[in-house]
């Protein structure tokens, strides 16, 4: 298939999603939300910020997404780190891959039960803690397998913690105020994205990958603690 062969699939793979939505029949909205004040960009901005504001959970989760979103620069570092920590090839890295994609699968499907048993603030929490322990382990790690169960408990963990967060912001905002604020705490999510991508590929170069693995782990690590120590998000039932 040759390198490019992927990249052709994952294209095609977009195309039949768009194709799909396209075709979709979504039935029309009959509450209230479809009729929220039509005022202008600023001023849903305002009223987003408004709500936030109103909501000491999601005011705090809002905060905590922008914290842990600074350690986004362990994604583009993956490869490196197979290479250089794991002495391994594409296939290796496709190897930590998909076992990553198993862990976002089982985390998406236990997730309602931990957060019956647990509480979607506790969820969130003990997510993003095994995240942060599984991320230290896959700096230090030197066996591949080691590190694909790695990933499996790592995405497992951030993928029910997102489940919790989403949920939770879900349940706090009114519904007429759902799109303004998704809007809001996603652009504040992603903001420091490119910022944390360019530092990492920097300090990548001169102080090695592994290190940098494990200070990010370390970083997830502080800011569950951050949540943990936030009753009002620890105690968040839905």
């Amino acid at each position: 298939m040759g390198r490019h062969g992927p990249i052709v699939i994952d294209a095609l793979s977009f195309i039949v999603v768009a194709v799909c939505c396209a075709v979709a029949r979504l039935p029309g909205r009959t509450s209230a939300a479809s009729a929220a004040h039509q005022t202008s960009i600023l001023g849903q901005i305002i009223e987003g910020w408004r709500v936030i504001a109103a909501q000491p959970i999601v005011r705090a989760l809002t905060r905590l997404g922008l914290l842990m979103n600074m350690s986004s620069f362990l994604g583009p570092l993956y490869p490196a780190l197979v290479k250089v920590q794991l002495g391994g090839d594409a296939a290796a890295y496709g190897a930590i891959e998909a076992f990553a994609v198993a862990g976002g699968i089982l985390g998406g499907a236990f997730a309602g039960t931990i957060e019956r048993r647990l509480g979607a603030g506790r969820q969130l929490v003990l997510g993003w803690i095994a995240a942060g322990l599984c991320t230290i382990a896959t700096g230090a790690s030197t066996w591949l397998p080691a590190t694909a169960l790695l990933q499996v408990v790592l995405v497992f963990g951030l993928t029910a913690g997102s489940i919790s967060l989403g949920a939770l912001t879900q349940t706090l905002i009114p519904e007429a105020y759902l799109g303004r604020v998704a809007g809001i705490t996603r652009a504040l999510n992603v903001i420091s994205i490119p910022a944390s991508a360019l530092i990492g590929g920097k300090l990548a170069d001169s102080v090695g990958v592994a290190p940098l693995f494990v200070a990010g782990g370390l970083w997830i690590f502080g800011v569950a603690i951050l949540a943990w120590l936030n009753k009002p998000v620890q105690t968040a039932r839905i």
